[in-house]
């Protein structure tokens, strides 16, 4: 059974400390099932941070073309970066199974450590959603370079419920379950309301994350490769200049590149590859475009281990193709 539910969001003015006395006002609908507990299934981010029970009553929309439902995360230690994310997903139509939609990760440094900026999104698709059964979808994380230092993040879905009026995010709303802090909104993300201040049923969404502990923090000059294991850093040295840090950017997460003077002219090429399998290593190799002196350092961030890479001034870029780099498989 679907019902709907007036929200207010209480709009917040920029720089304000308290709301505005005018509150817009937007509609969730709620998938209402009496006496039914939907147990999950799918990838469910098994070891990885969550704030539900592990079952679910019920699943929440917000009404709209922009549909936006998130929920605050907070690692187990920092610096953490985050690797993967599962997200519970109901219909109320049998023949409804295909949601695509959009993952969203922010910041917690909106007012109040409400949903800030925007750090990361990546379009996904749901295939197999069940009327009769929560499902959980997991989603790889590592081409958004989320790291978090401190503090906590909001992991969640924007999607157009008007065109796929049949879905909902899963929610916990058994009363032994401590409140986490949800949010939603219909003006993608402009304005947030808190769910609780409304809906008191809401406990918990089925939203989890895994993170990797200690691992690589994504930045400017560091690359982190291989789901945050891996950190590559540079620097270059003209013959008549200083060592400067190289910038970095990043293709898979296997695979970036090295900028030296232009972001558009790229210097040199590397990736990390997973030979566990092959040679019980993990290979470095890396090609490049420059005769600058370049020193490149990588970092097994889970065992501290590193490699440096040397070439010399005035001479062309060498290959790299060592696969012998890591011994640390299995560890």
């Amino acid at each position: 059974m679907r019902m709907t539910r007036a929200l207010a969001l209480l709009l917040l003015a920029a720089g304000a400390s308290s709301p505005l006395a005018t509150a817009q006002a937007f509609d969730i609908g709620s998938l209402q099932s009496p006496g039914v507990i939907f147990a999950p299934a799918g990838p469910t981010c098994t070891g990885g941070v969550k704030v539900d029970d592990g079952t679910f009553e019920s699943g929440y929309f917000v009404i709209g073309s922009s549909s936006q439902i998130v929920q605050r995360l907070t690692p187990p230690s920092h610096p953490s970066l985050l690797t993967r994310a599962c997200l519970c997903w109901i219909s109320d139509n049998p023949a409804s199974t295909l949601l695509s939609y959009n993952l969203m990760v922010y910041d917690d440094n909106g007012p109040g450590g409400r949903p800030g900026t925007l750090l990361g999104t990546r379009a996904v698709t749901a295939n197999g959603i069940s009327s009769t059964a929560s499902t959980f979808f997991g989603y790889d994380c590592s081409l958004l370079d989320v790291g978090v230092s401190s503090g906590s993040i909001y992991v969640g879905a924007t999607w157009n419920q008007i065109a796929n009026p049949d879905f909902y995010l899963c929610a916990d709303e058994s009363t032994s379950t401590p409140t986490a802090e949800i949010f939603g909104s219909d003006d993608a993300g402009a304005h947030w309301t808190d769910f609780q201040d409304v809906q008191s049923e809401a406990r918990a969404m089925g939203v989890r994350a895994e993170f990797f502990a200690n691992g690589c923090i994504p930045d400017d000059f560091t690359l982190c490769l291989l789901n945050g294991r891996f950190a590559v850093q540079a620097t270059f040295q003209t013959e008549t200049g200083l060592p400067t840090a190289a910038r970095v950017e990043k293709l898979t997460d296997q695979t970036g590149y090295l900028w030296f003077f232009d972001e558009a002219n790229v210097e040199a090429v590397i990736k990390v590859i997973d030979g566990c399998s092959l040679n019980n290593r993990y290979w470095v190799f890396a090609g490049g475009l420059t005769n600058v002196r370049t020193v490149i350092t990588v970092t097994d961030k889970q065992e501290n281990n590193s490699k440096v890479y040397i070439n010399q001034q005035g001479t062309a870029f060498k290959p790299i193709q060592d696969t012998l780099a890591f011994a640390t498989c299995g560890q």
